[in-house]
C-alpha cells in the first residue's frame, strides 16, 4: 500500500518538497531535542510541566478590554497584552481558527511570532495546531489551501481506488501546512458514521465500513506526517452514532462491548497497530458499556463520565489492553458537552487524572483581564499535585511525552528562517498550485450516480435546464460549471436560502429540473469549531418543505427532475418516487477568484463533467441510503 502511494504520488511530492526550507519527513532531519522540563521535583519545575500540557485558543482578544463573546476582534498577530501566556505561562501550545488566519503572509507571520516570543524567552517551542480536515471542516483560506471534497468523498472512491485519495490529499494538506508553520494537525477523523441523523460527523466520516475507515485513516494520516506534520485521529473511542454534537450537548453511545469493538474502536486499533499515531483526540460522549461510573455534575446532578474524563478509556483501554504510547489530547474543553458540566479547573484536573496529556482549550482568554486566568490555572495545578490529586511523575511522563512529540518534528526549526525567506517560499509554492489537481481529481472521482433513467448525460445541445440550489453561491459554482463544459445549454437557477411557506415553483417549460441539497444543517464544528454559533441556517423544514413541492410538481408534470446532493446522502431516499436522476456528491465547497469574481469549486466541476457525458461517475456509496440498512 505504501508503495501504491509513492509511485502515484512522487513526482507531485518532489515537486513541492523542493519549494520548502526544511525536509519533508521528520525521521528524515537530524534529531535535536528541544527545551523539555527537567524530571526534578520542584514546583517551578511541576509547573512549567503543566503548562506544556495546555494547548489555548486565540480565536479573539480586545486589549480595549471587551469580555467574553461581545469580544469579536480576531486575534491576527499576539499584542503585548497577551504575550504573556506564551512568554511567562510558558503554555506548549496553540490551536488557530479561520478567524486567525486572513492570509498567507499573515498567517506566516502570526506563527513566526508565537514561535519566536517561546525562541527568545529561552522556553520549548509551541505546537500549533489547526482543524484542517479537508471537506467541510477547513480553516485555511482557500486561495492557498486545497481543501479537497472531504472524507466521505475519499471514501467513496475506496472501491475503485483504494487508498489513493487519502494519500494525495493527506500529504497535500499536510505541505501546506507546513509551509504555513503549522506543526499539528488535528486530524484524520476516523469515526465510523453509522448514524445518519449524526449532526457533527457525517460527511466526515470515511465510511460506515469501520474496515475502510481505518484503511483509508492510515494512509491519509502517513501521507500528513511524510509531509512533516504532527496528526490526532479523532474522536476515540468513536463519535459515529450519535445524534447530539458534543459542541452542544453531551452524546450517549449505547452500544454493547461487541459493537464498539468491531465498529467503533477497530478504526483506532486498526492505526495504531500499523501506524505510528502521534496523537488521539478524545470524544466528550458517554460510553456505559466502556464506563458507567458516574460523577456529580456542577449543578449536583449525577451523570455518566464522558471519554474525556474516564480513565478506564484513556488508561485501561487506550494504554494498556491497546498499547497506544503517543499523546493525548482532548477535544475542546469549552464546548458544552463539557463545560456545561464541569467547572474550568476541574474540568482539566479530571482529565488529566483520566490519562490525557493535553487540555485543548481549557480557558477562554478574550481579554487583558483574562490572561491571569492562565496563572490561576498553573497554581490550581500546581496544588492538586502537591496535595497528591494529580501524580507528580505521571504530569512529568506526560510533558515528557508532548516534548518528544516536538522533538520528532523539529517544530522549533521552521521559525529559525528570516520572516521574509518563509513569506518568499509560500508565495512560490502558491504559485505552484502543486496540489490544484490532485484536488480536482479527487472530486471526479467521488461523484456517484444513485440512479439514472437516461437523464444523463444531456445530449440536446441547447437544452433548458432549471437549477434549483441551496444558496446562490452554489448556484453560481453550477452556472460557471455549465458555462466552462457545456455553453451551449441555457442555464438558470433558482436559490432556495429564503424559503418560505408560500413558495412555489417556476412554471417555465424546461427539459431538465436539477434540485440540489445540502443535509443536515452545518454543525458549529464544520463553522470555526464556534460553539456559540448553534442555528447555522435558518429554517431547513421550511427548505425541505419547498424540495418536496419542487418535486412533486415536476414529477406530476412529467419534467424530468435530477436530485443531487452536496452532502449527506441518506436523503436520497426521500425522493427516490419523484426523481428520474440521483447523484451524491459530498462537498459543497466553492471559491472565489479575486480577479474575475467567477464562483467555482472542484466538485461543481464535477458534477457537470458527469451530467454533460465528458466524464463517468466513478464513485460508489460509502454509507448505506436504505433505512432498512440501519
Amino acid at each position: 500500500m505504501k508503495a501504491t502511494f509513492m509511485t502515484s504520488t512522487t513526482k507531485s511530492m518532489l515537486v513541492a518538497c523542493g519549494l520548502l526550507l526544511t525536509a519533508c519527513s521528520p525521521q528524515s532531519q537530524e534529531k535535536e531535542a528541544a527545551a523539555a522540563p527537567s524530571d526534578a521535583s520542584s514546583s517551578e519545575q511541576i509547573r512549567d510541566a503543566l503548562a506544556q500540557k495546555l494547548m489555548l485558543d486565540i480565536r479573539h482578544f480586545c486589549t480595549d478590554g471587551t469580555k467574553g463573546n461581545a469580544c469579536r476582534t480576531p486575534t491576527t498577530s499576539i499584542p503585548d497584552e497577551l504575550k504573556p501566556i506564551i512568554t511567562q505561562d510558558k503554555i506548549g501550545g496553540i490551536i488557530l481558527f479561520a478567524e486567525n488566519l486572513q492570509s498567507t503572509e499573515q498567517i506566516i507571520a502570526l506563527n513566526h511570532q508565537i514561535q519566536n516570543l517561546a525562541a527568545e524567552a529561552g522556553i520549548p517551542p509551541l505546537l500549533i495546531s489547526v482543524d484542517q480536515e479537508g471537506g467541510r471542516v477547513v480553516r485555511i483560506p482557500p486561495d492557498f489551501a486545497s481543501a479537497f471534497a472531504g472524507n466521505m468523498a475519499i471514501g467513496a472512491t475506496y472501491t475503485n481506488f483504494d487508498t489513493k485519495f487519502a494519500s494525495t490529499s493527506g500529504f497535500a494538506i499536510g505541505q501546506d501546512l507546513q509551509v504555513l508553520g503549522f506543526n499539528v494537525n488535528l486530524a484524520p477523523t476516523v469515526d465510523v458514521n453509522v448514524n445518519p441523523e449524526n449532526p457533527v460527523i457525517n460527511v466526515r466520516s470515511y465510511s460506515e465500513n469501520p474496515e475502510w475507515v481505518g484503511k483509508l485513516g492510515l494512509a491519509q494520516m502517513e501521507a500528513m506526517q511524510q509531509a512533516g506534520v504532527a496528526i490526532a485521529i479523532k474522536h476515540f473511542p468513536g463519535h459515529g452514532d450519535t445524534t447530539v454534537d458534543s459542541h452542544v450537548g453531551l452524546p450517549l453511545v449505547s452500544h454493547d462491548r461487541d459493537t464498539i469493538e468491531r465498529v467503533d474502536l477497530a478504526p483506532f486499533r486498526y492505526t495504531v497497530s500499523n501506524g505510528d499515531v502521534d496523537m488521539i483526540m478524545t470524544a466528550h460522549i458517554q460510553f456505559p458499556n466502556l464506563d458507567n461510573t458516574t460523577f456529580v455534575t456542577k449543578d449536583g446532578t449525577d451523570s455518566i463520565v464522558p471519554a474525556t474524563m474516564s480513565s478506564k478509556i484513556l488508561r485501561d483501554l487506550l494504554r494498556d489492553d491497546m498499547g497506544y504510547k503517543g499523546v493525548v489530547i482532548t477535544d475542546a474543553l469549552d464546548m458544552h458537552g463539557i463545560a456545561h458540566f464541569f467547572e474550568q479547573t476541574q474540568a482539566v484536573i479530571e482529565t488529566f487524572k483520566a490519562g490525557s496529556d493535553i487540555a485543548l482549550m481549557p480557558l477562554y482568554i478574550r481579554s487583558p483581564e483574562d490572561v491571569s486566568l492562565v496563572s490561576n490555572l498553573l497554581d490550581a495545578l500546581v496544588a492538586a499535585v502537591e496535595s497528591g490529586e494529580l501524580d507528580r511523575d505521571d504530569v512529568l511522563a506526560s510533558a515528557k511525552r508532548i516534548t518528544d512529540l516536538k522533538d520528532k518534528y523539529k517544530v522549533q526549526e521552521w521559525a529559525k528562517a528570516p520572516l521574509e525567506t518563509l513569506v518568499k517560499n509560500a508565495a512560490e509554492y502558491q504559485e505552484s498550485r502543486v496540489h490544484r489537481a490532485a484536488e480536482q481529481e479527487l472530486a471526479d472521482a467521488s461523484i456517484v450516480m444513485v440512479k439514472n433513467n437516461d437523464i444523463f448525460p444531456i445530449t440536446k445541445e441547447d437544452a433548458n435546464v432549471l437549477m434549483y440550489m441551496p444558496d446562490d453561491m452554489r448556484c453560481k459554482a453550477m452556472e460557471s460549471a455549465f458555462a466552462k463544459y457545456k455553453p451551449s445549454v441555457n442555464v438558470t437557477c433558482e436559490h432556495l436560502a429564503s424559503v418560505d411557506d408560500t413558495f412555489t415553483p417556476s412554471d417555465s417549460a424546461v427539459d431538465l429540473v436539477i434540485l440540489g441539497d445540502i443535509s443536515p444543517q452545518q454543525s458549529p464544528a464544520e463553522v470555526a469549531n464556534d460553539a456559540s454559533a448553534v442555528q447555522i441556517r435558518s429554517t431547513p423544514e421550511q427548505v425541505m418543505a419547498a424540495q418536496q413541492k419542487i418535486a412533486e410538481y415536476y414529477h406530476d408534470n412529467n419534467t424530468p427532475l435530477a436530485f443531487v446532493t452536496l452532502r449527506t446522502p441518506y436523503i436520497h431516499e426521500k425522493f427516490e418516487d419523484v426523481s428520474d436522476a440521483q447523484m451524491a456528491a459530498f462537498s459543497y465547497n466553492i471559491s472565489i477568484d479575486a480577479e474575475t469574481d467567477i464562483v467555482s469549486g472542484p466538485i461543481f466541476n464535477a458534477l457537470v463533467k458527469v451530467m454533460v457525458g465528458d466524464i463517468e461517475a466513478k464513485g460508489s456509496l460509502p454509507v448505506s441510503i436504505s433505512k432498512k440498512a440501519h
